[in-house]
């Protein structure tokens, strides 16, 4: 049978919620689910109970190189029509690929999903995500649907055609923070025809004891800010400049949570910085 869904999972050290995770995913024919475990501790490796069509890919501490390579590995092994991804913390709502199955056979290269947003001990509805607004609001209007494709920086809330990806060869990042930015940006700007689907179908949670709220190095921080002048450079070549936030702004808060330190590894990193700006612009037109 014809694989329609390729679920990728990026997985360390939270054994229990990946199978929370993998629990929320019908056992069907026409789902793979890949699991691609980062390095995790030992006795933290994924240890699921069994599920159709799952595969588990183990990387060592030589192949790590956080969730951007687990994710592109994952990518190797999809075979689907169409790529779906999590992060192993959160889970989908009951009966989402029902819904998903609307889309199987529609003439788009990306479904956009909304998402409710939880406390991952408590189980609380937070207060709504930007991501879950644009959604909500979306009219189809020229800059709505440009606001979904290059201002929605994650994966996790989109089913993007398989095709699309392998046609423009697109990878997630590897590196420490934001790895999934360019790819969410790169598939938004490659789709000629999205749809909007304002169910919510994700959960996303804020979990205290999550990798993902691990404390901000400086290596990580000198990484965000170069993620905001890459996003600043192409939201001037695409005629938002109202949607760029300031280096100096993004520099003082950062030095805020990192420290003084920081400002020395921006000093020593500016040159550097400035001349890889465009890298994103030019990457992403490239093959217009």
């Amino acid at each position: 049978m014809q694989i329609n869904y390729s679920f990728i999972i990026p997985h360390k050290n939270c054994p229990d919620l990946l199978q929370r995770c993998v629990g929320s995913i019908p056992e069907r024919d026409d789902v793979q689910v890949i699991i691609v475990d980062d390095n995790s501790d030992d006795g933290k490796k994924p240890a699921l109970k069994e599920h159709k069509n799952l595969q588990v890919i183990l990387l060592d501490a030589t192949q790590s190189k956080g969730a951007g390579r687990a994710r592109n590995v994952g990518l190797k092994h999809a075979e689907g029509k169409w790529l779906v991804f999590a992060d192993s913390d959160d889970y989908y709502m009951t009966g989402f690929l029902e819904v998903l199955d609307k889309y199987v056979d529609a003439n788009v290269e990306v479904i956009y999903f909304n998402n409710n947003f939880v406390d991952g001990d408590t189980g609380n509805i937070l207060p709504m995500l930007s991501i879950q607004k644009r959604i909500n609001c979306y009219d189809g209007s020229k800059l709505m649907t440009d606001k979904l494709k290059y201002l929605t920086k994650v994966p996790w809330n989109k089913m993007v055609l398989h095709d699309i990806v392998k046609q423009h060869n697109i990878r997630f990042e590897e590196v420490p923070n934001g790895n999934d930015i360019l790819f969410s940006l790169s598939v938004g700007h490659y789709a000629k025809n999205i749809v909007v689907e304002k169910t919510p179908l994700y959960v996303y949670c804020r979990n205290t004891n999550s990798i993902l709220t691990s404390s901000l190095s400086v290596s990580g921080a000198l990484c965000k800010l170069e993620h905001r002048m890459k996003l600043n450079d192409l939201y001037d070549s695409i005629g938002y400049p109202q949607w760029k936030v300031s280096g100096i702004s993004i520099i003082l808060l950062y030095t805020k949570k990192v420290g003084i330190k920081f400002l020395w590894f921006v000093i020593k990193n500016i040159p550097n910085l400035l001349y890889h700006k465009s890298d994103w612009t030019k990457m992403i037109f490239s093959q217009c």
